[in-house]
């Protein structure tokens, strides 16, 4: 195991310097956003009971996954935990957005755990976080329906660009190792299941182009459209938060 990991990080360096570089990067844009938002906002009890029940929510919803096996890998799980995320990143913020990922993630480890080893997890944290800042940041210049509109737009763009670098430079040779000791042979074998002609030369661009890339724009497309749909009915909470006045020292 220890040799197959050595091998695996001599033929991964560079792959794994640059994704690690990218998350740093990621890391600190989240750090820097926070603590402005930290700047401008208020911590009420209302806001506080807001994100707890959001964040309740999207545990909820992250447990609750389910697999499409005929149509892609079963490792690909669908859920909608991301759906409370983007209407917290709609009404409160990128801060708070990213901190119901954080909850999320943790209380699953704690109530279900992880079926991938925290591959899955990591990824799902990655693209949920970067989907919030954009998501966020675009809304916060335009609050209205076409702000919202195009700030989901710009959202699932994100999702599914941020997806596919992560599943290639990280997840996908992370998820080789931890399960099968950097041999690709049962990766193979599972993508087979779901997709025609997959050897050793071609199952990366194979799984990222007609599994990965399908996969997250439709999950991304569904998730962006239910938000927009719900976004209106509860942007009336958004309203009661910027006025409360009850706040905690």
């Amino acid at each position: 195991m220890i040799l197959d990991f050595i091998s695996f990080l001599k033929e991964y360096q560079k792959w794994i310097i640059i994704s690690l570089c990218a998350l740093l990067i990621l890391l600190a844009i989240v750090i820097w956003v926070i603590k402005k938002e930290r700047k401008k906002e208020k911590i009420t009890i209302q806001r506080i009971a807001t994100i707890g029940i959001f964040a309740g929510l999207s545990s909820v919803l992250y447990i609750l996954d389910f697999s499409l096996p005929l149509i892609f890998p079963e490792f690909l799980k669908i859920n909608f935990s991301a759906l409370p995320i983007l209407i917290i990143a709609f009404l409160l913020g990128p801060t708070d957005a990213v901190t119901i990922c954080i909850i999320r993630t943790i209380l699953k480890f704690i109530l279900k755990g992880s079926g991938t080893a925290g591959v899955g997890e990591v990824m799902d944290f990655i693209v949920s976080s970067s989907v919030a800042l954009v998501v966020s940041y675009i809304y916060s210049k335009n609050r209205s329906m076409k702000g919202a509109a195009v700030s989901l737009v710009f959202g699932a763009m994100t999702w599914v660009v941020v997806a596919l670098i992560a599943n290639w430079l990280v997840i996908v040779p992370l998820y080789i190792l931890m399960f099968f000791d950097g041999n690709s042979a049962p990766l193979i074998g599972m993508l087979s299941m779901v997709l025609k002609n997959v050897t050793g030369d071609n199952y990366m661009w194979k799984y990222l182009l007609m599994s990965a890339l399908p996969f997250n724009i439709l999950l991304s497309s569904v998730i962006s459209l239910i938000t927009f749909a719900v976004y209106k009915p509860i942007s009336f909470i958004s309203h009661k938060l910027v006025e409360e006045d009850y706040e905690i020292d």
